[in-house]
């Protein structure tokens, strides 16, 4: 019997592989992943942020396009004109590739998008950070004025998740799986996930209309709780499935 954590990866596989799967998630810890914690970012610089500063955040396992890095990236010029206050912190390895091909002549895509843009972007502003440890992961989250999740069709990232628990202002990728959990207008806001112009407008509006965000960040929150939180949903759905599958050899109907 096998387990999906997305209805989108669910329906990647065949109709006879799908009878014989269900559709449950790992689970977030929302008693960790919560707007209630630390709530001040500091920089190895010294350099320190807090919630209401104008930050955009950004956060993949690799700077690669699979994760929008690049169309994330492209939209910076713009963002950065419109909002010369803002700055924008880049949680990802820079030289690997997680997913898909590397760039045109070999290497990371760091450095040939920043190759691309030289002189167009204002590299003081930017902080490329690497990984971070979960907990001073989450205390990103929770200082962000807008956090970015893009993605193309394909698996969704814990983090997301991770920063709607945290009560994040979220602008995330029009695409499967995505919109299984975002909601335009609702609990985040969604953008084509090749648009960086229109990338760059909406994290514009972002920055400026943080009051207006408030009921989406909550709201953020709440579906992650009401759906995916660890103790209380995904658990116990896990349990239950282990328990089907050990009594009658297959899941819950």
């Amino acid at each position: 019997w096998g387990v999906a954590p997305t209805r989108f990866q669910h329906e990647t596989y065949p109709a006879w592989a799908q009878a014989r799967m269900s559709v449950v998630h790992g689970g977030i810890d929302t008693a960790i992943a919560t707007p209630d914690g630390p709530a001040e970012f500091t920089l190895p610089d010294g350099r320190i942020f807090r919630a209401g500063d104008p930050l955009v955040t950004y956060a993949a396992r690799q700077m690669d396009p699979y994760r929008g890095f690049h169309t994330f990236l492209r939209a910076l010029p713009d963002f950065q004109k419109r909002r010369p206050e803002a700055h924008v912190i880049i949680v990802a390895a820079g030289e690997g590739v997680s997913y898909g091909p590397r760039p045109p002549g070999g290497g990371g895509w760091k450095d040939f998008l920043l190759t691309e843009l030289a002189g167009k972007l204002d590299l003081t502003r930017i902080h490329f950070l690497g990984h971070l440890p979960y907990r001073q992961l989450l205390t990103l989250f929770r200082v962000s004025a807008a956090h970015t999740y893009l993605t193309y069709p394909f698996v969704l990232s814990w983090s997301m998740l991770d920063a709607m628990a945290c009560g994040g202002a979220i602008l995330a990728s029009d695409t499967a799986p995505v919109t299984e959990v975002v909601r335009d207008g609702v609990n985040g806001m969604l953008v084509d996930f090749f648009d960086s112009a229109g990338m760059a407008a909406k994290l514009d509006w972002m920055l400026g209309h943080q009051a207006e965000l408030r009921p989406l960040r909550q709201a953020a929150r709440r579906h992650v709780v009401e759906h995916y939180d660890l103790a209380s949903i995904c658990t116990p759905r896990q349990i239950a499935l282990l328990e089907a599958v050990a009594r009658t050899g297959a899941g819950p109907k």
